[in-house]
């Protein structure tokens, strides 16, 4: 993409935020609940970017979805320290792809904590990747097609009927 003199670029203010610092066996431990916790964030943050296509008009969303990953993930600390860094750490030894299915034994406590400790359950399978409708606040982006103005031909009064009744796909 080639930025002409007119691109404005956001301030170091707008891109500012605490990040979430954690190892990938903590985050990969914990991924599903915090996409369950952080669903209606994740969402209105994805449904901005494929509207807009500018990533810059969707600060505040991402903002949002780090906000609630770190509120989350600051709740598991205070309630479930254990039972997350025993998963993690099983994780972390299971080997280079993490798969879970070696750490049964520390996910179910995991689990459990998380269940008590948050209300949320673990997502079935296909949970995430399965349709589901998104209601916003956000006004729906204009399409500039829609608001072209065509010209009609010259003796189009004259023409008959149907052809001035025709719809038109474009």
């Amino acid at each position: 993409m080639v930025y002409s003199k007119n691109y404005k670029y956001p301030t170091d203010e707008e891109l500012t935020v605490q990040e979430i610092d954690l190892s990938l066996p903590v985050l990969r431990a914990t991924a599903l609940f915090v996409g369950k916790a952080c669903d209606d964030e994740s969402k209105e943050f994805m449904l901005c970017r494929s509207e807009t296509l500018d990533p810059r008009k969707c600060l505040a969303e991402g903002r949002a979805v780090t906000a609630c990953g770190l509120r989350f993930m600051q709740k598991l600390k205070a309630a479930c320290m254990k039972e997350v860094e025993a998963q993690a750490s099983c994780l972390e030894y299971a080997g280079g792809a993490m798969i879970a299915n070696r750490c049964r034994e520390t996910e179910a406590p995991m689990e459990k904590c998380i269940f008590e400790a948050t209300g949320i359950k673990k997502p079935h399978l296909g949970y995430f990747s399965m349709p589901r409708i998104h209601h916003t606040e956000r006004e729906k982006p204009v399409n500039p097609l829609s608001t072209r103005v065509y010209q009609t031909p010259p003796g189009f009064e004259s023409a008959p009927d149907e052809i001035k009744n025709m719809k038109v796909n474009i």
